[in-house]
């Protein structure tokens, strides 16, 4: 049975937030199942199976911004969760002392996500310092492994 899609176009990044899915599995996914598609300036817009229109549609009039189904935004949330935490047990009893309660504070959040007592204590002194802009990644351009230089590789 052939699909039938929809007759409204949408962008990637409204499908991928409808199917909680990156926007290249959008643009794969497309490719595969053949989805009709447009280009719109320098975006290109496809036109979903029936499956998948519902779920575009509250997606686009969605009141929960896309930004928060980034993993780098939950992480920073995360973190500031975190600090928040320390800060409130710091304030119910600051008879325990600081390393005490980064202590208990890492080991509160162990279900939530895994840091340290170093890791804990800079993210706290950098929101003292820059506020909560500074729980964010500064990471510049790719990171990770570099690629070789050509010369140590020919030695």
């Amino acid at each position: 049975m052939p699909k039938t899609f929809s007759k409204l176009f949408f962008t990637a990044r409204v499908i991928a937030d409808a199917l909680r899915v990156s926007q290249k599995t959008v643009h794969r996914r497309a490719r595969r199942e053949n989805w009709p598609a447009r280009s719109n300036g320098y975006r290109i817009e496809y036109r979903v199976p029936r499956s998948v229109l519902r779920l575009c549609q509250a997606s686009a009039s969605s009141p929960i911004p896309s930004i928060l189904y980034q993993p780098a935004r939950i992480r920073e949330l995360k973190r500031a969760a975190a600090v928040l935490g320390f800060v409130l047990e710091m304030q119910r009893d600051p008879q325990r002392g600081i390393e005490w309660t980064l202590q208990a504070t890492v080991k509160r959040f162990k279900h939530l996500m895994r840091f340290s007592v170093g890791i804990l204590r800079r993210w706290v002194s950098g929101v003292e310092g820059g506020g909560v802009a500074a729980l964010a990644e500064h990471k510049a351009g790719r990171v990770g492994r570099k690629a070789a230089r050509l010369d140590k590789i020919l030695r």
